[in-house]
């Protein structure tokens, strides 16, 4: 598993989940280690993203791999990401990205408040009215679009910067680029393979160039914007934003869009032109339903905090439980290894009492065996006594028999001298 965490940093319509799909396909997760992990957003006020993101990213994991993640510029990331954590920002045209945000507010996207609000208001006017409402909207991702575009030359070594033009043209050799930099070990034949796999006709069932203004794979194309943008629009975008694609090298000058048409028919009906004061009135409109929509998010937010504070506290008492858990697992086997020495001392000390008693069992059988000795000796003297004084009553008798006879010698001796 990797010893840091991901993200893939980008802002809406720059095929940031085609690449997400990609990078994290299972034969690329299971091989590198890591896990994906989905981040928290607020569809009614998307300015809150960076906060919820913040939040989430100082608990995740080492392995974590954030995608993708909207609305992150360069201060935020610089303010969370640790020196090893590592980004993967994906930019594209910005008309291009308004032209498909557009088809998606429109057909595409799954419908709530917002999406119901934006699909209802756009469908109800021309085409041309609806591009500008999209060259409104884009003024929510500027300051992060403009926060990566224009450091590219002074971004760390943790960040790479790439665009959803340079994945589409070379997609195996980009995103094989991409793999090598967050440090994954995958091979040109799996990028292949992948690749493959989540290619625009798996996904669509059509070429790319083919469109279904309806799907979500609307067209897989770079360049489309010249199909709607003329040089009223692109005017219209220069003014609210200046030298931003002059800045980030999609065009040469600022003066752009004084080459395009001055007027771009499309298939589709609408009910006409809309002037410069309709235009400003639908940004009013605009903005007073965004207001709307905070204010109504205020409550679900405070929810949403309630249980994030919940969460963290939740956390904090599960951290407290975890680091005793430790503690009293280190005690434990301290213990064990404690009673292990003490059993190993006692087991020693065991032995030397059987081999002290072992010895003891010698010695008393030696002892048996010289009592055994000595009993046998002490009745061979006592029988030995028994014989000498069995031999002393007869000799005693032979000395009185002798004394007598002696006696007996004398007097007959004396008996005859009287004679003589």
């Amino acid at each position: 598993m990797p010893e840091y965490r991901t993200a893939l940093i980008t802002v809406p319509k720059t095929g940031s989940q085609w690449v997400r799909d990609v990078l994290s396909a299972p034969s690329i997760a299971s091989r590198n280690g890591f896990f994906l992990v989905k981040p928290l957003e607020n569809e009614l006020d998307p300015l809150k993203n960076p906060v919820l993101f913040q939040e989430q990213w100082r608990e995740a994991e080492s392995g974590s791999f954030f995608a993708p993640v909207y609305d992150i510029s360069f201060p935020i990331w610089q303010e969370v990401a640790d020196k090893n954590d590592r980004a993967v920002i994906i930019l594209r045209d910005p008309r291009d990205m308004l032209v498909s945000w557009m088809y998606s507010q429109c057909y595409s996207h799954t419908a709530n408040r917002v999406t119901g609000i934006w699909r209802n208001l756009m469908l109800s006017v021309s085409i041309r009215a609806r591009l500008a409402l999209s060259i409104l909207r884009f003024n929510v991702w500027k300051e992060t679009y403009d926060s990566w575009s224009d450091n590219k030359s002074n971004l760390p070594a943790n960040v790479y910067v790439t665009s959803y033009e340079n994945i589409l043209n070379q997609q195996v050799p980009e995103f094989s680029k991409i793999a090598r930099f967050l440090g994954w070990q995958v091979g040109d034949d799996d990028i292949s393979k992948v690749v493959a796999e989540f290619s625009f006709y798996k996904r669509s069932g059509r070429k790319q160039g083919d469109e279904n203004s309806a799907s979500h794979y609307r067209k897989g194309i770079a360049g489309d914007w010249k199909n709607y943008f003329d040089r009223k629009s692109g005017g219209f975008f220069e003014a609210l934003y200046p030298s931003l694609l002059k800045n980030s090298g999609y065009e040469n000058s600022i003066h752009w869009y004084e080459e395009l048409k001055n007027n771009i028919e499309t298939d589709e009906t609408h009910p006409g032109n809309v002037s410069q004061g309709e235009i400003f009135n639908l940004k009013a409109e605009v903005d007073r339903l965004t207001a709307k929509l905070r204010e109504e998010s205020q409550v679900s937010q405070t929810t949403i905090q309630s249980l994030s504070e919940a969460a963290h506290d939740r956390k904090i008492l599960c951290e407290k439980l975890v680091i005793e858990n430790q503690k009293k697992e280190e005690e434990i086997n301290r213990k064990e290894v404690e009673i292990t020495r003490k059993e190993e001392e006692i087991n020693k000390k065991e032995a030397e009492i059987n081999k002290k008693e072992e010895e003891i069992i010698n010695k008393e059988e030696e002892i048996n065996k010289k009592e055994a000795e000595i009993n046998r000796l002490a009745s061979a003297v006592k029988d030995l006594q028994a014989q000498s004084l069995l031999q002393g009553n007869e000799i005693n008798k032979l000395y009185n028999v002798c004394k007598e006879r002696l006696e007996l010698i004398e007097r007959l001796s004396v008996k005859g001298k009287k004679k003589r």
